[in-house]
């Protein structure tokens, strides 16, 4: 990815004459994000962390930093809102318990992963609402085309209501 943006700038700099402000910079790290976002790159990064298909023993425990207790405790600048205050609070108070520390409970997973698809799935009850909407009538004063229902109406999910309009 930073090599894909530093040759986005070049390009970008050669082309304008000049550098790269902030009302161009989302044009110039979008075009270098999707050029760079590519699914094969994706797939060997996941596989080289041991992601996908599972492999723990890629990573060493050598290589793993562990942790340190004290990471949640600090001293804040501002006073927080009493509701930070409180998980703070809690996260101070939190003492593990027997199941929490059982190394079972954090098993590695019994069957392989999945591969990653190269289409994203979808769910077909979810489809339908990313669909644009197929049934339009013209308003008598406007020539724009109106949707006859709109996103925000809701859908009917109980099954007594999904007979009735």
């Amino acid at each position: 990815m930073k090599e894909e943006f530093w040759k986005t700038i070049e390009t970008f700099e050669e082309e304008h004459s000049r550098g790269v402000g902030k009302a161009d910079f989302a044009c110039v790290f979008g075009s270098a994000f999707l050029k760079a976002a590519q699914v094969e790159l994706v797939k060997v990064a996941f596989s080289a962390t041991g992601i996908v298909p599972f492999k723990p023993h890629i990573v060493s425990a050598e290589k793993l930093k562990p942790s340190k207790p004290t990471s949640v405790k600090g001293g804040f600048p501002l006073v927080q809102p009493s509701p930070v205050r409180a998980v703070v609070e809690h996260l101070t108070l939190y003492h593990p318990t027997d199941f929490d520390l059982d190394p079972d409970h954090a098993r590695r997973p019994s069957a392989p992963l999945g591969s990653i698809p190269e289409l994203p799935e979808t769910d077909p009850n979810v489809e339908p609402l990313l669909q644009p909407l197929q049934t339009t009538t013209r308003h008598p004063h406007h020539s724009i085309k109106t949707p006859i229902r709109t996103i925000n109406k809701p859908r009917p999910f109980t099954p007594s209501k999904m007979n009735h309009p």
